[in-house]
C-alpha cells in the first residue's frame, strides 16, 4: 500500500514536471487567463451598460467608466433579475449583491466553462501515450493503476494552480478599467472561491480521463468527454424540469446523486456547508476515474 502511494505521488511530480518542459502548464495557465479575462471584460461591459440605463433613467450623466453606480444599481429590479437568474436558490441573492459584482460573473461563467475545458485536459492524459506506446516504459516501474492515479492526482495540481492565477484578471479588470471597486473584498472572495471551483473541476478531470483509457485517439477521447459533459447538463435539465413539475420522483432520486451538478447548487453556500457536497464530489471523481480503468488494465499495451 505505501509503495502504491508512493509511485502515486512520484508519478504525479514527473507529470508536473514534463508539462512544465513541454509548456503544456504554460499554455493551460493562458487558457484559465484568457477565459478569466474575457469573463471579467464581460461582466463590466454588462455593468456599463446597466449604469448607461439607469443614468438614463435618473436623467444624469453616463459615466466614461463603469462602477461608479453600483450602489444605485444592487436597488434596480432589471440588476436584481439578472443576479438572481445566476444564483440557483433565491435565499442567497441578498448575499450576492452584497459582493462585488466581478466576482459573481468570474464564478458563475467559471461554473459553465470549466467542466468542458478540463474534461478535453482528462481526455488527452492516456490516449496520446497509448498510442506512441510510451506507457510500457512507465509501467516498467509501475502499475497502470498508479499511473492513472498519478496522472490525475498531478493534473488535478495543475488544475488547482490554474484555477487560483485565473483570480488574476478579474482582479485587473476591476481596479484598473472600473472605479469604486473594493480590492480587499474582491480579492477574498475570489480566492474564497478557488477551492470550490477546483473540486467543482475534478469530476469532469475524471471524465476526460476515463474516456483516454479506452481509446488510443485522442480527438474520439476529446468528442466523447465534451459529449459527456454535454450529456450531464442535458441530463441535469431535463430532471431539475420534471422535480419542478412533480414527474418521476423515484428516477430523479436515484440518478440525481450520481451526477455533479447536482451538488453544484451547494458550492454556492457563503458558510461551510458546502464540505459535504465538496467531498461527494471528490469521491465521485475517483470512480468516475475508474470506470475506464478495467479496460485499461486488460489493454495490450
Amino acid at each position: 500500500m505505501m509503495y502504491s502511494v508512493r509511485d502515486t505521488i512520484y508519478i504525479a511530480y514527473f507529470h508536473i514536471l514534463r508539462s512544465i518542459r513541454t509548456r503544456t502548464m504554460l499554455f493551460l495557465f493562458i487558457v484559465y487567463l484568457l477565459i478569466s479575462g474575457g469573463t471579467a471584460w464581460f461582466g463590466r461591459a454588462i455593468i456599463h451598460e446597466f449604469e448607461k440605463q439607469t443614468a438614463d433613467t435618473l436623467m444624469v450623466p453616463q459615466t466614461e467608466t463603469p462602477g461608479a453606480m453600483m450602489e444605485i444599481l444592487r436597488t434596480q429590479d432589471n440588476f436584481h433579475r439578472m443576479i438572481s437568474s445566476m444564483v440557483p436558490d433565491i435565499e442567497l441573492v441578498e448575499w450576492a449583491l452584497t459582493l462585488p459584482v466581478l466576482t459573481i460573473f468570474h464564478y458563475w461563467i467559471s461554473l459553465f466553462v470549466l467542466p468542458f475545458i478540463v474534461a478535453i485536459i482528462g481526455a488527452e492524459m492516456i490516449a496520446p501515450s497509448i498510442k506512441d506506446r510510451s506507457l510500457r516504459y512507465e509501467l516498467l516501474r509501475t502499475g497502470r493503476l498508479e499511473l492513472v492515479m498519478g496522472r490525475f492526482l498531478g493534473q488535478s495540481l495543475l488544475i488547482g494552480a490554474g484555477t487560483l492565477l485565473a483570480c488574476i484578471a478579474p482582479l485587473i479588470v476591476g481596479n484598473f478599467f472600473m472605479v469604486q471597486q473594493p480590492l480587499f473584498e474582491t480579492v477574498w472572495v475570489l480566492l474564497s472561491f478557488v477551492p470550490k471551483l477546483f473540486i467543482w473541476s475534478l469530476p469532469f478531470l475524471a471524465f476526460g480521463i476515463a474516456l483516454s483509457m479506452i481509446t488510443q485517439v485522442t480527438n474520439l477521447a476529446r468528442i466523447l468527454a465534451l459529449a459527456s459533459v454535454s450529456g450531464s447538463w442535458i441530463l441535469y435539465a431535463f430532471l431539475l424540469y420534471h422535480e419542478e413539475q412533480g414527474d418521476y420522483p423515484l428516477l430523479i432520486s436515484v440518478v440525481s446523486p450520481f451526477i455533479p451538478q447536482y451538488y453544484g447548487t451547494a458550492l454556492w453556500s457563503p458558510s461551510w456547508d458546502w464540505i459535504l457536497s465538496g467531498c461527494i464530489l471528490i469521491t465521485m471523481s475517483i470512480v468516475y476515474c475508474m470506470t475506464g480503468y478495467p479496460l485499461f488494465a486488460r489493454r495490450n499495451l
